[in-house]
């Protein structure tokens, strides 16, 4: 080895360059991975399209497309899963269709989905919103409008009820619970009747009003 190249070693400059390459190489991987996490995941935060399709049979199928994959054993043909949520009314949320029974696709403009507080989202269209029996809105525009409207009251209505049932209710619940175990203490040490047990079924029955 010639003595420049000695002294170049010697220096630490070659080391120096390879510290920052690594630096550089890991900074693109944890950029892509980034990248992958946000291409990958940011599209469950954003609304897909409702897709309406009639199948050769005349069947129609409304809901969310969410996968597409390759048919086993059948080379060359692919299937679609679509979000169809409903669980109330079809029992599960997706159903998988052959893409060779698909007649057509639409992507009606009348179509909602609505965020549920049980049995997940609902897709359908608008019909008409009653209140109390009474209709107040009829047709998918004016019925989308009037839940539009709504919506603010409706929120503020759940969180008032959230709060009453962690606060007042919960606070009952406790005091219930307390009176019940002293009524099981009675109980135990042979007093099922007197004004203590009375009193005690007083506070309880007052608790259950409340």
């Amino acid at each position: 080895m010639s003595r420049g190249a000695r002294q170049f070693w010697r220096s630490g400059e070659p080391f120096i360059w390879l510290t920052g390459g690594a630096l550089a190489f890991a900074l693109v991987l944890v950029l892509g991975l980034l990248g992958l996490i946000a291409a990958n995941g940011l599209g469950f935060f954003w609304p897909a399209d409702v897709v309406r399709l009639t199948l050769t049979d005349g069947t129609k199928v409304t809901g969310v497309r969410v996968e597409r994959e390759a048919i086993p054993d059948r080379p060359g043909q692919h299937r679609v899963k679509l979000k169809v949520a409903n669980r109330d009314l079809y029992g599960a949320d997706f159903r998988w269709v052959d893409e060779a029974a698909i007649a057509g696709r639409e992507y009606p403009r009348d179509v909602v989905v609505i965020e549920r507080t049980e049995w997940g989202l609902l897709i359908g269209t608008i019909k008409e919103v009653r209140e109390a029996g009474r209709v107040v809105a009829v047709g998918s525009g004016p019925g989308l409008a009037e839940v539009k409207r709504r919506l603010p009251d409706a929120a503020r209505a759940r969180r008032e009820i959230k709060s009453i049932e962690k606060g007042a209710v919960g606070a009952i619940n406790h005091a219930q619970e307390k009176i019940r175990l002293r009524l099981r203490s009675l109980a135990l040490a042979g007093t099922s009747s007197g004004p203590a047990v009375e009193a005690l079924q007083g506070e309880m029955a007052a608790l259950q009003s409340r």
